[in-house]
């Protein structure tokens, strides 16, 4: 609950010095606020809900939401000049019938940083990452995210462990900061024989992230929930040319050959054995890219 004091002062003495106000999220005070004197003084408003206008009926937690919904919904998107969805599934569940209003900008990627942190990289760097993590002559199959049970490591540890048994040079290396599965995890890999063929990193900062980019084969995430766009990791692994495999709940919404959506265990090994040795190729880069991003907004917003 964001409640800034002096937000409504600010907002009634300065909101007209603007042409256009870009609010984002949608169940907050300062959106109120924002939209009532938007209105009052004659000001356009574009609203980013980041999937907070998916309101699904049957996971209404919330007394706070559902009045919020009663009171503010309609008005607030009808009154809007656009609204902006970072992914067509976003667009196809927002809880509002006049689809024509919703514009879909893609997160982007930060490939500047990036370029950054590879100048950095000495062939020396991903020799001693190798030999940090028992990876030298590895097939390396990365996953790189939260740790957190919703995105299910621990099914991809289940459903790669025959692959890894299987295939002496296949190895799982996990990227991660601990949100409380650690220990469970370390117990799954110890339960089946899989020390040394599952590598948990923890998180990785600076060149060394990239490196894990620059030497993996593949790179899979099986999360149940990035219902949010696109996914800052497999996004990354665009960049770096990876194969993906991923699970339908990852927004993925680019058909291409170098991306396998997978639901279970018999289609994931397939798709790990077919495009461990692929180079891919992703002609949707352009939508991904922040030139491209800051002119289609600059379209909405002078539109």
């Amino acid at each position: 609950i964001y409640l800034p004091i002096w937000l409504e002062k600010w907002i009634k003495n300065n909101v007209k010095n603007f042409d256009i106000v870009h609010m984002h999220d949608f169940f907050s005070y300062m959106n109120i606020i924002t939209w009532i004197y938007c209105r009052k003084f004659g000001i356009s408003y574009i609203v980013q809900p980041h999937w907070s206008a998916n309101f699904f009926p049957k996971r209404w937690k919330s007394i706070i939401k559902r009045m919020f919904f009663r009171l503010f919904w309609t008005r607030l998107l009808e009154w809007s000049k656009s609204i902006i969805a970072v992914s067509q599934y976003e667009n196809d569940n927002i809880y509002y019938s006049n689809k024509d209003k919703v514009e879909i900008i893609y997160n982007w990627i930060d490939a500047v940083s990036i370029q950054e942190q590879e100048e950095k990289i000495m062939e020396k760097d991903i020799g001693e990452f190798k030999k940090k993590f028992w990876l030298e002559w590895k097939k390396i199959i990365l996953s790189m995210w939260r740790l957190h049970s919703i995105k299910r490591f621990d099914k991809l540890i289940n459903w790669s462990k025959d692959l890894l048994l299987k295939n002496n040079n296949y190895c799982l290396v996990i990227v991660w900061p601990d949100e409380w599965e650690m220990d469970n995890l370390k117990q799954q890999i110890k339960n089946n024989w899989l020390a040394w063929k599952v590598v948990l990193t923890w998180w990785l900062y600076g060149k060394e992230k990239y490196i894990a980019y620059k030497v993996a084969d593949v790179f899979t995430l099986l999360s149940d929930s990035e219902a949010g766009g696109v996914t800052l990791v497999w996004a990354e692994a665009i960049y770096y040319r990876l194969p993906l495999i991923l699970s339908r709940w990852c927004s993925f919404e680019f058909e291409n050959e170098f991306t396998r959506i997978v639901e279970k265990k018999s289609e994931f090994e397939s798709a790990i054995n077919e495009s461990i040795d692929k180079k891919a190729e992703y002609s949707f880069w352009k939508f991904l890219n922040m030139d491209y991003i800051i002119d289609t907004l600059e379209g909405i917003y002078n539109g």
